[in-house]
């Protein structure tokens, strides 16, 4: 029994090893399959940081892209012609494409491409590579201020009043002296201002009265609500509350804060700011932002308005332009004289002394200016002076009785003057004729100015505005802008015709192909150009091999040397905003 016990006991014995040793290799397994997956998650966390780390290589090299394109496109402001020939509109080979590596590393080169909506194009469906003129846009922020500029007939124009009564009413208040209550003056040229921008306004497709005076309270300085307007009584019981802003606005988004305005309104059906009609922006309900299906995009406000657009008021050399409206006739002679010679000087100083003779009635149109004090040496306003000033037998001392609106106002006139004592008739040296005027006015236009500020705000770039916008310009009518329309200087390809950019150089072009008589234009010219110095544009930045893109819209001003950028804004989150082959169209 004993070794029967014994045999038992060993056969158990035998049998644990070999159960133990079997455990073993199961826990090795285990292990090699938990370290088989952390190298497999370690592998991926790599593999997934180094597809990160090359991603964000690639979206730091498109920045980098549209950093470039900023400062390319402010290198080709500053060494543009300052004629307004230069083609900024649309020109594939200066802004589609643009390489900023070796041609050789072609895979890897990083481009960017300045782009643009077609604004010709109502349906929203094209893009073109160049610029934006915010000049070719209603500015809110001059709106205003515009009506600091001596009285027009223009401006009493939006107001249903014909050329003809404004006319009058101009010499009317001036009576036989020139003489004029200041005071009385500014409060209705104030009054005639704020009613003429409240027209602007209303011209705007999608405004009403309610939104328009809102605007006008944002802007002016007082607390003084228009009819359908609101000023900080009502901002400051919203919650969260703020005041009205009385002033200019840094960013058109500031609109929104107005009562009556919102994003639709301001932004239309354009909701990734590209300027194209996209499929999600023309399928009605049927996903974000609402729109109406019709296969037309709204821009919506944005596209009319800009807070930005000036010019230069410098020849195109940089150097001064020559006061018409100064207040020193003895100075104003001496330059016109050197520039143009005494016969032209003296007409234009006569001008300003005698007023406009029409050759019609004979009678003399006076326009006072801001020269009614005497001032250094007798040339302003002194008639009795005792000693006299002249210039080519003509007598400063008396004083100006004129003040210039436009240098139109030069083409065909007749003033009659007292040279050396006599009663003489002047006729002006630059005639109405059209051959003659597209010889000579782009140079009187680059010599003369109507005030010695160093920019002019607000006008309209009638060469490159929408209908929409040439609707805001006091005194226009639909025909003519419908006849400016049709008389684009853009060809079926997109691109300006340099011949005809340079024939059009000043507004003038309206009256020398025909578009528009002398009169009317001149009655227009003051809201009117050809240029602009400040534009808008989008710059997206983008690798060869594909990727990551990298949007930024931005205003440079080129008002000044160096251009400098005034407003940039990363649109990135918004999408690439245009296909790949509007980018990449070389």
């Amino acid at each position: 029994m004993r070794h029967g016990r014994t045999r038992a006991v060993n056969r158990v014995r035998s049998v644990v090893p070999r159960l133990r040793s079997g455990s073993v290799l199961l826990v090795v397994l285990v292990l090699v399959m938990v370290l088989s997956l952390t190298a497999w998650t370690y592998t991926e966390l790599m593999i997934t940081e180094l597809g990160s780390a090359n991603m964000y290589g690639r979206r730091v090299l498109t920045r980098a892209a549209t950093d470039s394109g900023v400062e390319y496109v402010a290198s080709i402001l500053d060494n543009r012609i300052l004629d307004g020939t230069d083609n900024l509109y649309h020109d594939a080979d200066v802004f589609a494409s643009v390489a900023l590596n070796d041609e050789v590393q072609s895979q890897e080169l990083s481009r960017f491409s300045v782009i643009a909506p077609d604004e010709s194009d109502p349906g929203g469906n094209r893009a073109r590579y160049g610029l934006i003129n915010e000049s070719a846009k209603l500015n809110l922020n001059s709106l205003l201020a515009q009506g600091d500029a001596p009285e027009t007939s223009s401006s009493l124009a939006s107001e249903n009043v014909s050329a003809e009564t404004a006319t009058e009413s101009s010499v009317a208040s001036v009576g036989e002296t020139g003489a004029e209550n200041p005071s009385e003056s500014a409060t209705v040229s104030s009054a005639d201002s704020e009613r003429q921008a409240r027209q602007r306004l209303l011209a705007l497709p999608g405004m009403n009265e309610e939104i328009a005076d809102s605007i006008l309270d944002w802007l002016d300085e007082d607390e003084n609500e228009r009819t359908y307007g609101t000023e900080s009584q009502y901002y400051e019981g919203l919650s969260p509350s703020y005041s009205s802003n009385n002033g200019r606005i840094d960013s058109l988004e500031d609109l929104l804060r107005v009562r009556g305005m919102t994003p639709e309104l301001l932004f239309g059906e354009d909701a990734n700011r590209n300027g194209l009609l996209d499929p999600n922006e023309d399928n009605g309900s049927d996903s974000a932002p609402p729109d109406n299906a019709d296969g037309v995009l709204d821009p919506g406000f944005a596209a009319f308005l800009t807070i930005h657009s000036r010019e230069s008021n410098r020849r195109a050399d940089g150097t001064s332009r020559i006061n018409v409206n100064q207040e020193s006739l003895a100075d104003l002679f001496d330059e016109l004289e050197f520039e143009l010679g005494e016969e032209t000087a003296r007409f234009i100083v006569a001008f300003r002394i005698y007023g406009l003779r029409d050759e019609d009635t004979g009678i003399t149109q006076r326009r006072p200016g801001r020269q009614e004090q005497p001032v250094a040496e007798g040339v302003g306003s002194a008639p009795d002076r005792e000693v006299a000033i002249t210039r080519a037998e003509l007598d400063l001392s008396q004083g100006s009785r004129y003040t210039f609106n436009s240098l139109l106002e030069l083409v065909d006139a007749e003033v009659e003057a007292e040279i050396d004592g006599e009663l003489t008739q002047l006729v002006s040296p630059y005639a109405s004729d059209p051959t003659a005027m597209l010889e000579y006015l782009p140079g009187l236009v680059d010599r003369l100015s109507l005030s010695d500020a160093d920019f002019i705000e607000g006008r309209i770039d009638i060469n490159q505005a929408r209908p929409e916008v040439m609707m805001t310009i006091p005194g226009i009518d639909q025909t003519l802008v419908a006849s400016i329309v049709a008389s684009t200087a853009i060809g079926a390809d997109g691109v300006p015709a340099a011949e005809v950019l340079a024939q059009r150089s000043t507004s003038g072009w309206l009256f020398i192909e025909g578009l528009v008589d002398l009169e009317t234009l001149t009655e227009l010219d003051p809201f009117l150009t050809t240029r602009g110095d400040v534009f808008r544009t989008q710059i997206v930045g983008y690798p060869g091999r594909g990727g990551p893109t990298t949007r930024l819209e931005v205003v440079l001003d080129g008002s000044i040397r160096p251009a400098r950028t005034i407003f940039a804004r990363d649109l990135t989150l918004l999408g690439r905003g245009y296909a790949r082959h509007y980018l990449d169209s070389r």
